[in-house]
């Protein structure tokens, strides 16, 4: 479309140093070394229990910068290709003054996980 202006964002780059870490190095370890212990996990945050809760309040807490992101320059479409700035958008878009973006998410796995 012409006029239009678009912009990637890597939602690495405006969580905290902590997450960061453990998302492109934690992660990819225990699903290469401990691929059980991750399927646990993995099966675990699909249902809500107090695993799920733990794992949402971490996430809502690592995007904490994502409102502030978006809200400076008011997109009025956002596309997601993962789960991980979900709660944060919607928390955003829920308490947004004026006009929110339409959010939306382009599932990619073949099972859609509960977080």
């Amino acid at each position: 479309m012409q006029g239009m202006e678009v912009r990637t964002l890597d939602i690495l780059d405006v969580v905290s140093p902590f997450y960061r870490a453990w998302y492109r190095g934690g992660y990819e370890n225990l699903v290469r070394r401990a691929p059980r212990l991750w399927g646990m996990l993995y099966r675990l945050t699909d249902h809500r229990s107090p695993i799920f809760t733990m794992q949402s309040k971490f996430d809502q807490q690592a995007f904490s910068r994502l409102g502030s992101y978006i809200a400076s320059y008011s997109p009025e479409l956002v596309i997601c290709p993962h789960y991980l700035p979900l709660p944060r958008l919607a928390r955003y878009i829920r308490d947004c003054n004026g006009t929110p973006p339409t959010l939306a998410t382009v599932l990619t796995d073949v099972y859609p996980h509960r977080l």
